[in-house]
């Protein structure tokens, strides 16, 4: 190491480099230099940057670690000049996504977007990927920030499902199309394709189905507790329901007590195709009965919007005895029936957390009968009542276009068959596939197709 001590008739500052052990680095601007000095056995860096000089110690000895630490220095300046230069000049990310929220809910106040989609994009915006991209100027990011955001997701202390991470991913692509209309973007920068797993979503057997609705029954008023064991060796939580009273050597998290809802909403969601989130938002004004010209009784659904549908359902039949069931029992506890009363827990003015009260409950009920999860290993919930509903259609109903089954639970018919359908094996109906039509039938085909021609 080259001597520190300063010469007699030298004029050099104990804290001015050391000439001779002043060294560039390579590849870098020759601005950007280490240096020793008397005033500290460590490795500076230093760096001329737009008029003036930024010092930093490197806090080691080894010349090369001090090398390292000057490069990370040199690109900190400069992501800070970036960071600054976006914010002056209007594009930074952050502005651009606070912006596109602002747009996102004109578009709701014209009914071009629903209220849910504006709340989740900006829920997200701000929760994950403004933090991130935070000030940088929206040209300067490119694909390889985005494979980092991607891995920032895979990273998160709770894991995100494939599909959210998708969802996430088209936001940021949203955001990019955004500054690119409003000219904060010079050029749409290519994006990394992300991987989408389709998910399947069980359902219940009829036999488990008559299990779940019966049990609830009978266990309207018993009180669970979801309670928790930390292991303290490897980190790891184990959580579980159990009723009242059991297994005290655990932490308690929380209590809920099965409702006669529940009940009704096991029966409602089955015959109705509706979703989990349509629970707490359906009100008495939102259903109609109905009689078909053939005699076909049904509740007509004209439910708030729900994934860019709003379309009206028609339910089984047997959605309407549930109905009246509620009714009556709202009437008789003196629960209020109008227009804008709601159907279920109307007492719960939370209708998020009258939603996850019907969630705890149902998923306390499984727990209490061993359904957890299907033969494949896959967690039962409120969807599964919305699948089942689909599937039993399916296998009990007659035939009958995907479109229509598709269209009248409010969804897309790719979607029915990537997601809701994946567990429709084709031996369930067998006698449809080797189903024959009688001569008679294929004699009048024949006359009818003379007759035209």
């Amino acid at each position: 190491m080259p001597p520190k001590q300063r010469g007699t008739n030298s004029p050099r500052h104990r804290t001015q480099p050391i000439p001779e052990t002043l060294t560039a680095v390579h590849g870098y601007p020759d601005k950007l230099k280490i240096y020793q000095c008397d005033a500290s056995p460590y490795w500076y860096v230093r760096y001329y940057h737009e008029g003036r000089i930024r010092r930093r110690s490197t806090r080691t000895e080894s010349k090369r670690e001090a090398i390292t630490v000057a490069k990370q220095f040199y690109d900190e300046i400069n992501r800070e000049h970036a960071d600054q230069r976006a914010i002056a000049n209007g594009v930074a990310f952050r502005k651009v996504a606070e912006a596109y929220i602002e747009s996102n809910w004109r578009r709701v106040r014209r009914n071009d977007l629903t209220e849910i989609t504006a709340k989740n994009a900006e829920y997200r915006l701000n929760g994950i990927i403004i933090p991130f991209f935070g000030d940088k100027d929206i040209n300067d990011i490119g694909y390889l920030e985005f494979e980092e955001f991607l891995g920032h997701l895979n990273n998160l202390e709770k894991p995100l499902a494939s599909s959210t991470i998708t969802h996430y991913a088209a936001l940021v692509k949203q955001v990019f199309k955004f500054a690119l209309q409003t000219r904060s973007l010079e050029v749409m920068p290519p994006f990394p394709k992300v991987s989408r797993t389709n998910r399947r979503r069980p359902h219940f057997s009829t036999t488990d189905y008559k299990k779940v609705w019966s049990r609830a029954e009978n266990l309207i008023g018993t009180r669970f507790h979801y309670r928790v064991i930390d292991n303290e060796a490897d980190g790891t939580r184990e959580g579980f329901w159990v009723k009242k009273g059991e297994h005290k050597e655990s932490r308690l998290i929380r209590t809920v007590a099965i409702t006669y809802d529940l009940r009704e909403a096991i029966v409602f969601m089955v015959n109705s195709y509706i979703r989990p989130s349509d629970l707490k938002n359906i009100k008495h004004k939102h259903v109609e009965k109905r009689t078909s010209p053939e005699g076909h009784r049904y509740l007509r659904l004209n439910l708030p919007p729900s994934k860019n549908h709003d379309q009206p359902i028609v339910t089984m039949e047997h959605a309407i005895n549930v109905y009246d069931r509620l009714t009556n029992r709202h009437k008789e506890s003196g629960r209020g029936t109008g227009p804008e009363d709601y159907l279920f827990l109307p007492d719960q003015l939370d209708r998020n957390y009258a939603l996850r009260l019907l969630q705890y409950q149902l998923s306390a009920l499984l727990s209490d009968l061993g359904l957890k999860q299907d033969v494949d290993g896959t967690s039962f919930s409120t969807y599964s009542l919305r699948h089942s509903c689909l599937m039993f259609r399916l296998q009990f109903g007659d035939p009958m276009a995907t479109y229509l089954l598709a269209r009248n639970a409010r969804t897309g018919a790719d979607m029915l068959d990537r997601f809701y359908l994946r567990d429709y094996a084709p031996e369930m109906n067998v006698d449809l596939l080797q189903s024959r039509r009688s001569r008679s039938s294929k004699n009048q085909n024949s006359k009818t197709r003379n007759k035209d021609s």
